[in-house]
């Protein structure tokens, strides 16, 4: 029984520093500072009319297009700090052999304010890569997937071209929902109720589970008590120092010590400890055979 417990009590000890252990983690991981980048590629932004004789046109410096496509760059601050004057520079580079010809750009800062983006340096266009410069004035802390700043790249072509994110101070990482502190309290707190009622269980398990099975394993108990106490009564019988007594004395004898021992160890017992057995103390009719 004291094993059962003891294994009892390490689960539910391992399950409380699994909590804390993730609540440590997920709190020190909101301190690195971090911007999530997200992407998003849609080379049909625009595209002209497909009627007959259609006069509509699309034209870019006077130039025609049959569609023009978008690509935004978006950075959220999931970090559990606001970030000031932040330099940026994003890098786009078209793939291999892949269309991507860039036709214009725009950038804005949260929730779709241009005061909140500067132009550090101007864009360029040097071996085969785009290079945008800004200084991001603040980035307020997001608890869903609110941007901290866009920018968003007209192009002509068809094929994705490669992001590249730096800022100055800050790691990057691919855009996740589930970074969000939001959603990763939402996590732990599931995970903390799952232990909760999990515990539950586990200790319902263990004030009426153990009991109950203490009172069926009763007979089987007894059967063992007895066993016991014959086994007792033939070392006994061979000592000449109980030559004396009778065998009807000497079982009475022998019954009547380990049922008082058995019962100083019942005494001994907290309620718990009785409960658990049951709370059906040693009787002397268990030792008599």
């Amino acid at each position: 029984m004291s094993g059962f417990l003891k294994n009892i009590l390490y689960v539910l000890v391992s399950f409380m520093l699994g909590i804390a252990s993730q609540y440590y983690f997920f709190e020190k991981s909101n301190e690195i500072q971090k911007l999530d980048v997200r992407t998003n590629f849609d080379s049909n932004y625009l595209s002209k009319p497909k009627f007959p004789d259609s006069k509509v046109e699309i034209k870019v410096d006077g130039d025609t297009k049959e569609s023009i496509g978008i690509l935004e760059i978006s950075l959220v601050n999931f970090s559990n700090t606001v970030l000031k004057d932040i330099p940026v520079i994003i890098e786009v580079t078209p793939k291999r052999g892949g269309l991507f010809s860039y036709l214009s750009h725009f950038a804005h800062g949260e929730k779709g304010v241009l005061d909140l983006v500067e132009i550090s340096k101007p864009y360029e266009f040097v071996n085969g890569t785009h290079r945008f410069f800004y200084t991001v004035k603040s980035f307020n802390r997001s608890d869903g997937d609110d941007i901290g700043m866009k920018l968003g790249i007209l192009f002509e072509g068809d094929q994705k071209p490669d992001v590249t994110v730096s800022a100055v101070g800050l790691s990057t990482r691919d855009f996740d929902i589930e970074h969000s502190p939001a959603r990763t309290k939402a996590n732990r707190e599931a995970w903390i109720m799952f232990i909760t009622v999990l515990a539950g269980l586990l200790l319902f398990m263990f004030a009426i589970f153990v009991p109950l099975l203490s009172r069926l394993t009763s007979p089987l108990d007894k059967i063992i008590s007895k066993k016991n106490a014959s086994e007792t009564f033939k070392i006994m019988r061979l000592d000449p120092y109980y030559a004396s007594l009778t065998d009807n004395d000497l079982k009475q004898h022998v019954a009547d010590v380990l049922y008082k021992r058995q019962r100083n160890w019942w005494n001994d017992k907290s309620i718990l400890g009785k409960w658990l057995l049951g709370m059906k103390g040693p009787e002397f009719d268990d030792y008599r055979f």
